[in-house]
């Protein structure tokens, strides 16, 4: 069973953010299980790795939505 076009770009766009995820969390493991605060001296990768994380929720959430 293929998936619609947009299911597909939905699947590749969290394949991206995992990817991203991983490659981060690789580089700076100290920050895999860091919550964000500002003031943290990795403030800005730690926020991108919360904003990937975030990204990947929403589009799980999108396909939940599609499936229903």
């Amino acid at each position: 069973m293929s998936r619609a076009p947009d299911a597909q770009f939905t699947h590749e766009q969290i394949m991206i953010y995992k990817s991203l995820i991983h490659d981060l969390e690789r580089r700076f493991p100290e920050l895999a299980d860091v919550e964000y605060t500002a003031d943290h001296p990795s403030a800005a990768t730690l926020h991108r790795l919360m904003t990937y994380r975030e990204s990947v929720k929403i589009l799980k959430g999108f396909i939940r939505q599609g499936d229903e």
